[in-house]
């Protein structure tokens, strides 16, 4: 299982942790105070390449305190490289662990953990480091089946639906019935995590399927009721339960 971790999955691992067990909040120390608005190595050097050239431009580099949102801006300043020199996944996969916590209601610190007593200082409400908050609509933690769907799960393969499925999936909480899908992509067995995508193949939701890939591609666009005669069994009425589906 170690072989298995990858860059960055210690940020995600804490996330989806604290997620599961409900935490009031998560702290990831770096060597960095937090999330700058610029990249401060790259401003570094573009200083000194610019007195080289004798123009000394200063530009001013701030920390992001409070992040109400993680827009792609927000994303974008994490691409760009402002993680710490011993961050094992840098500042993205911070910024990937902060949409899940924020996702589940959970606030993120991310400071400098070279920093005295920065944990009690964090916990007592000084302002240190970047504070990520949770969404305004996380009004309650989603259970742990659904946070695994949306951020742990691996996906076997992807089930597409027309725009009425899409339309009832996500604006009226429904199951996903066999005669709302419209084509299958990839192997995978009955309970296995699924990508559910409109017609064009953008995924808007993940869930655990009822039926294989093989059964899903006879019955796409059946009704319930036709189940059983074109497979020799009904297992189930949907394709997939609501209970076992997530907007992602």
């Amino acid at each position: 299982a170690v072989d298995e971790i990858k860059l960055g999955d210690n940020d995600n691992l804490s996330a989806l942790v604290a997620s599961n067990l409900g935490a009031d909040l998560l702290v990831i120390l770096t060597d960095t105070e937090g999330l700058y608005t610029h990249d401060p190595r790259s401003k570094k050097e573009g200083r000194n390449k610019s007195k080289k050239e004798g123009r000394n431009k200063k530009e001013k580099i701030e920390i992001i305190s409070i992040v109400e949102e993680v827009t792609p801006e927000i994303e974008r300043l994490a691409a760009a490289g402002s993680g710490g020199k011993t961050g094992v996944g840098g500042m993205k996969t911070k910024i990937q662990a902060a949409k899940i916590t924020t996702r589940a209601g959970i606030p993120l610190v991310i400071a400098n953990g070279n920093k005295a007593d920065i944990l009690a200082r964090i916990v007592a409400g000084e302002r240190v480091g970047t504070i990520f908050l949770p969404e305004a609509d996380a009004v309650e933690k989603i259970n742990d089946r659904k946070h695994w769907l949306r951020f742990a799960s691996a996906v076997k393969g992807k089930v597409k639906v027309d725009e009425g499925a899409k339309t009832a999936l996500t604006e009226n909480r429904c199951s996903l019935l066999a005669s709302g899908v419209v084509g299958v992509e990839g192997e995978f067995a009955s309970g296995d995590p699924v990508s559910i995508a409109d017609a064009g193949g953008v995924e808007f939701a993940k869930g655990i399927s009822n039926y294989s890939s093989s059964e899903i591609d006879l019955i796409k666009g059946a009704q319930s009721k036709e189940i059983e005669q074109i497979l020799g069994r009904k297992k189930y009425d949907a394709v997939v339960y609501r209970g076992n589906l997530v907007l992602v």
